[in-house]
């Protein structure tokens, strides 16, 4: 059977999970189906009843209903996403502080999408904060982050926390200027086939 893949175009979970895909080569075995999952209906819950994205359909029909499981389950279909490191204490440590910052991106997100008089302020800023103070601890290690070669789920959470803070949070969080390393990093690693090809729409 193939893989069948229900995400959404904007989400950094499901971006995660497509580039890992392309990094492993699975894409002429993918049946993707776009979706938004505010908007999902029976058929969709049906499938995964916490109506979130991304959710996988394995190769036997199993549903795998969140983006840290799939990811588990695709490095067992290949060895492209085993750079050098790619489970080492600090390599892991990395991919975590940048899965962090996402989920902190993603609250902050939702918050400022309230109507305005509901928007808490203090807790916007509190992610906001709180991904800065990552950026600030990645920025010092940029100089351990693949480009070229096999990358890992360290490179790819990272590249899905800085596009989102582009598509989401550019008014809120000037993260070049903070981070100037990650920075080149992220433009470097922008032009890998993987990552351009699942740019979130504008």
């Amino acid at each position: 059977m193939s893989l069948t893949l229900y995400y959404s175009p904007t989400s950094p979970f499901a971006r995660k999970v497509r580039i890992a895909i392309a990094e492993l080569g699975l894409q002429p075995e993918l049946q993707a189906i776009a979706l938004n999952p505010f908007e999902a209906g029976e058929d969709y819950w049906a499938v995964n009843p916490l109506s979130k994205v991304p959710t996988l359909l394995t190769r036997d029909g199993f549903v795998l209903p969140d983006s840290r499981l799939i990811l588990d389950y695709l490095r067992t279909l290949g060895t492209a996403l085993n750079g050098a490191g790619a489970d080492s204490w600090p390599d892991r440590r990395r991919q975590q502080y940048a899965d962090g910052a996402l989920e902190a991106a993603v609250v902050a997100n939702l918050e400022q999408r309230r109507e305005a008089g509901l928007i808490s302020r203090p807790w916007f800023d509190r992610q906001v904060a709180a991904i800065a103070r990552t950026l600030g601890l990645l920025e010092s290690e940029a100089a351990e982050l693949r480009v070229q070669g096999g990358i890992t789920l360290t490179e790819i959470s990272l590249v899905s926390l800085l596009g989102y803070l582009d598509l989401r949070l550019s008014a809120a969080l000037d993260w070049r200027a903070q981070a100037p390393a990650l920075a080149q990093w992220f433009a470097a690693i922008a032009a890998r086939e993987s990552v351009a090809a699942t740019v979130p729409p504008a």
